[in-house]
């Protein structure tokens, strides 16, 4: 891949794709919330669980398909294909690879030292099938405050490890926009901007 196709592919996951999962995370989540405020439990879960989706989906591993490929319908079949049947555990693999958090200084647990992830799975992708299905009704207000909770951690949690890597399109993504500010900075008061401060 040439340098300026790499480029073009890093604009377009800085200008469309990020904004738009970032937006549709944050829509998701603030129905969850209303949801919730209004008493609806079940409902209000689906769509807080549904924002953690669309965060490891859009927001993590569609830009690592799609800087891999160029190919937008290629890189959401591979998303796609990569959280089929709510089996986690290859996209994370995937993510964690494409960033650089391979290790142990990088795995997130929850207080009781599980895997945060497969913790995730179990009691928030799993129960969202069964309530989506009228299997199970959630009736616990702490409950759908704890998925919420949860999913904001997780975003924040992934997103300032994914921007701090030296690998992958959200650190790649991260340096060409303070390099474009400092540029910008370095033009408009006509001088270079010192890395020391």
């Amino acid at each position: 891949m040439s340098e300026s196709d790499a480029e073009l592919r890093r604009q377009v996951i800085r200008t469309v794709f990020l904004p738009m999962a970032v937006e549709r995370t944050r829509r998701s989540l603030d129905t969850a919330k209303a949801l919730h405020s209004a008493g609806f439990l079940s409902p209000a879960f689906v769509w807080a669980v549904r924002s953690g989706e669309i965060f490891f989906c859009e927001g993590l591993l569609f830009p690592i398909e799609y800087e891999a490929s160029g190919d937008v319908e290629d890189a959401f079949r591979r998303v796609r294909d990569a959280f089929r049947g709510g089996k986690w555990g290859a996209a994370e693999k995937r993510i964690r690879a494409a960033y650089g958090l391979t290790d142990e200084d990088h795995l997130a647990e929850t207080t009781s030292g599980e895997d945060a992830l497969v913790y995730w799975g179990r009691e928030g992708v799993g129960r969202r099938g069964e309530v989506v299905h009228g299997r199970e009704e959630i009736t616990e207000p702490e409950f759908v405050e704890w998925a919420i909770g949860f999913v904001e951690r997780m975003q924040q949690w992934w997103t300032l490890r994914a921007i701090a890597s030296s690998d992958g399109p959200l650190g790649n993504t991260l340096r060409d926009i303070i390099e474009n500010a400092r540029g910008a900075y370095e033009a408009a008061s006509a001088g270079p901007v010192d890395d020391a401060v």
